[in-house]
């Protein structure tokens, strides 16, 4: 599928330059507005490129399963917020904090500490309390650290931005082992998609679509509000 695979490529391209560029140029430059419109015409071009592709990069009848399209997109939302967060909470701790950017990285270890813990415990906790009140206890996880981490004030010392940081990483620790159980999936309809996945090749380009996508527009979007609004300032 060249065609899909160009129209994604060009799309998302463009699109992220326009949310790039707004800061900079302003929300109202004809470059910004052209290159939205164009990444936007290019992405439906890509959605109806395919409909009607015989092997379409994407299958895009798997998103008439509701559990699923729900469940990648709360997926795609906790990646990209996770990221857009890491990217602010480097900035704070070496413009606020005056962490050193090998102190900063060392900072940031207890998240991906607490995303292991979470992924390790999860069939774990699975097993004792079912799918949906993992998957919901892993989404309030989330929520209460991002919560914390909105709260946080240029007065705050690491130890409180920690805690809500952890809070997500535990929290994305569940929801990255339950991307596709989330909701009450039902486990024949798990077969069957495994099943459809590996006849026709689409696991790859499932998990491939589904993981950079949310983030590579999201991650630029937050960094560009976040500019917009003054940075650190």
């Amino acid at each position: 599928d060249w065609l899909g695979m160009a129209a994604s490529i060009i799309g998302l391209s463009v699109l992220c330059w326009a949310v790039i560029s707004a800061p900079g140029l302003g929300l109202a430059s004809p470059l910004v507005i052209g290159a939205a419109l164009v990444g936007l015409v290019v992405l439906g071009l890509f959605v109806w490129v395919q409909m009607r592709a015989e092997a379409p990069l994407l299958d895009l009848s798997l998103f008439a399963r509701r559990p699923f399209a729900v469940s990648v997109a709360v997926s795609g939302l906790v990646t990209g917020g996770g990221a857009g967060a890491l990217f602010v909470l480097t900035q704070y701790m070496q413009y606020v904090l005056a962490f050193t950017p090998w102190q900063s990285g060392l900072a940031i270890m207890p998240v991906a500490a607490c995303m292991l813990v979470g992924a390790v415990s999860a069939p774990k906790v699975l097993g004792a309390i079912g799918i949906k009140r993992t998957v919901i206890a892993g989404l309030v996880l989330v929520a209460l650290g991002f919560g914390a981490l909105a709260v946080t004030g240029s007065s705050m010392a690491y130890s409180h931005l920690v805690v809500g940081a952890c809070a997500f990483g535990l929290g994305a620790g569940f929801r990255r082992l339950l991307f596709v159980l989330t909701l009450g999936f039902p486990a024949a309809a798990l077969f069957s998609l495994c099943l459809l996945c590996l006849r026709y090749g689409k696991l790859r380009s499932v998990g491939t679509q589904r993981l950079p996508l949310l983030p590579f527009l999201l991650l630029p979007a937050l960094g560009s509000l976040f500019f917009l609004h003054g940075g650190l300032s």
